[in-house]
């Protein structure tokens, strides 16, 4: 997974902020209202990213406040771009039909981050 920044765009690309590879692709990517990231692999993975924005941050690992604070071309950190959490998930859906993508819950009420995602199990 890669995560541009399209604040400051070259004639080329726009800035790569980072990047974190899986084993197999990633078919889906979701961002919550959180600045959170949820994804879905061909790995049989949901990952969360979270790109260093929390309240258990530790001073010295290049983790941020929030993502309105990244000026136009910061770069994370390798460890940073690595998911918070990473859970077994069957998403191999087969041939008709539509890869499984995770989807936040856009304003929860009580404030705590929540998706779903479908099951082939």
């Amino acid at each position: 997974m890669k995560l541009w920044d399209l604040r400051k765009i070259s004639k080329k690309l726009p800035t790569l902020v980072g990047e974190h590879e899986s084993k197999l692709s990633v078919s889906h990517a979701a961002f919550n209202t959180a600045g959170q990231v949820a994804t879905s692999s061909y790995d049989d993975t949901v990952k969360i990213h979270s790109f260093g924005v929390s309240k258990n941050s530790k001073k010295g690992t290049g983790a941020l406040e929030s993502m309105g604070t990244w000026n136009a071309g910061t770069q994370l950190e390798e460890d940073v771009m690595k998911p918070e959490v990473v859970v077994r998930h069957n998403n191999q859906t087969g041939r008709w039909v539509t890869i499984l993508r995770p989807q936040w819950q856009r304003y929860p009420s009580d404030h705590i981050q929540k998706f779903v995602i479908g099951n082939m199990n």
